[in-house]
């Protein structure tokens, strides 16, 4: 699930267009040589600057806990890039 976007207004602005936002839920589809994902049923490709911008919190079966506290306690270990903090089960 997405938590934040630290990327520019314009980017942001376009990101939410295309249904990557706060809450959205998205799956990795490949990450070779640009990121892609998977949002409400469309595939889009992000370049690797832009997609390490985007915090997520992975989904999983058990309860989801706090963002505020996974985030918190979790950022240290976040690898920098987008494909392997997007890494959610298959389901």
């Amino acid at each position: 699930m997405v938590l934040d976007m630290a990327c520019g207004d314009q980017e942001a602005c376009r990101l939410r267009a295309l249904g990557i936002c706060e809450g959205a839920r998205l799956n990795v589809v490949d990450a070779r040589h640009a990121t892609l994902v998977e949002v409400r049923g469309t595939r889009v490709a992000l370049g690797r600057s832009l997609s390490e911008g985007i915090t997520v919190r992975p989904l999983g079966d058990e309860a989801d806990p706090p963002a505020a506290a996974v985030v918190a306690s979790h950022a240290a270990s976040l690898p920098a890039s987008l494909p392997a903090s997007l890494a959610a089960p298959a389901r």
